[in-house]
């Protein structure tokens, strides 16, 4: 998660280099900095939790569709 992190600082602290002067002038740098920070970790923790539940969905369909396709034992029991 911490690789994931870093590469999204770095590509969002790349994007704010590109935006243009008049921005600079109306956002101030704390609150750039905060947000660099911040946002990037909210961001990191929301993707890693949607791929935990992405594959536990897709393990439990695949679990689902590997029993249904199992032959199934007989279950009548004769009554004595």
């Amino acid at each position: 998660m911490a690789r994931l992190n870093a590469r999204i600082r770095s590509r969002l602290f790349g994007t704010l280099l590109r935006q243009d002067i008049g921005f600079f002038d109306k956002t101030k740098t704390g609150e750039i900095t905060s947000r660099l920070a911040a946002d990037t970790t909210t961001v990191a923790d929301q993707v890693c939790l949607n791929l935990n539940v992405m594959l536990r969905s897709i393990t439990q369909a695949a679990l689902v569709l590997v029993r249904s396709l199992l032959p199934r034992g007989d279950t009548q029991h004769a009554n004595p």
